[in-house]
């Protein structure tokens, strides 16, 4: 006997088909639904930080100049960090993947001028394009053909020019117009300390109005034009005497003394006796003084002439004014250097003088 099913197994295979294409749609249209959410999940933020990014690196270009120095060693993280302390970068993590991105430029030491937000492809193109920023420091001791040196190598001006120049802002200038000799042809000591940033296409006049000024800030720090009379010299003669404070005593243990020496000497109507005016006369900027060099003919050689030389013979520091205008109390009239350290003995007679420089020869002063 067979039993013939007519229908209902047909059926059975119907409904399952339908609820399984159901579920499938139902898992299809889910899985779509999740996909899209991911997908929105990470397209807003990644597009945000590509917005980011983009508007970051591009930066706002007008801001302020901004100037920076790199030394020697200096990486380039500790640059960004640089820049980023002066806000010519606002985002540092931002700046490091252009870098990654870009390439790590070739820097240079020197002095560069940047904008505050300025484009990250402008930073790169200037650090990898070399210093833009012409440098000058001067330093106590230095004269005026040694700061003229680092101009013309800033500038590619002629000694000449720089002279005029600084002439011209000495006597522009109302504090040392009124303090100069009239028709001052040699600006030597005119010049104020420390380092001085010439950008590019700035005139030179600049640069010289900004070192006298410099100059009449310290000697007005001081008092230096109030006090020189109460010492019965102009205030001119005290700034060259304090030229010659710097360049004897060296040291600031040692200013105050020498400046006494120089008072006691001028009061005296001696021949100061100075070195370090014979090496100027000479041109040089330091070694032995010989016996020979001792008769070269110049108004600078104060081993021939009495008084002070006609203008300083470098710029002084802060402290050998300071000395010239608080000079120590005491009645020498001779100094020498008698250690390595630079410390020097004083004295009122020469037989002093001569034991102190035998003490000197002992501890290998030449």
């Amino acid at each position: 006997m067979k039993l013939h099913i007519a229908g209902p197994s047909h059926s059975i295979g119907k409904s399952t088909g339908r609820r399984y294409s159901k579920l499938l749609k139902i898992i299809s249209k889910r899985h779509i639904f999740e996909f899209i959410l991911v997908c929105v999940v990470i397209a807003i933020p990644m597009a945000l930080a590509v917005n980011w990014y983009e508007s970051t690196s591009s930066g706002n270009p007008g801001g302020r100049p901004v100037v920076i120095s790199v030394s020697s060693g200096e990486t380039a993280d500790g640059v960004v960090s640089v820049l980023a302390r002066d806000g010519v970068v606002t985002d540092t993590l931002a700046m490091h993947i252009y870098i990654v991105l870009h390439g790590t430029p070739s820097i240079q030491v020197g002095t560069y001028r940047f904008f505050k937000d300025e484009p990250f492809g402008r930073i790169l193109a200037r650090l990898g394009n070399g210093p833009n920023v012409g440098s000058i420091t001067v330093q106590a001791g230095d004269t005026f053909n040694q700061v003229a040196v680092e101009v013309i190598q800033a500038d590619n001006i002629s000694a000449q020019r720089f002279k005029a120049t600084l002439l011209h802002a000495v006597y522009t200038n109302p504090t040392t117009r009124a303090i100069v000799p009239t028709g001052l042809s040699n600006p030597e000591g005119m010049i104020g300390l420390g380092t001085y940033i010439l950008l590019p296409g700035e005139n030179v006049n600049e640069l010289a109005s900004q070192m006298v000024a410099r100059l009449v800030s310290d000697i007005q720090k001081v008092g230096l034009i109030k006090t020189a009379p109460s010492f019965g010299i102009t205030p001119y003669q005290a700034l060259t005497l304090a030229s010659l404070v710097q360049e004897e005593g060296v040291y600031k243990f040692n200013m105050s003394k020498v400046a006494r020496v120089i008072y006691n000497r001028l009061n005296r109507g001696m021949k100061l006796q100075l070195d370090a005016t014979v090496l100027y006369a000479l041109g040089r900027s330091g070694g032995v003084v010989t016996h020979s060099d001792l008769t070269v003919q110049s108004p600078y050689n104060t081993y021939l002439h009495t008084g002070l030389p006609p203008t300083p013979i470098a710029v002084p520091s802060i402290d050998a004014l300071s000395a010239t205008v608080h000079p120590a109390s005491g009645s020498w009239l001779y100094f020498v250097v008698v250690s390595q350290s630079g410390r020097e003995a004083f004295a009122d007679t020469f037989s002093q003088q001569l034991a102190n420089e035998k003490i000197g020869q002992e501890h290998g002063i030449p």
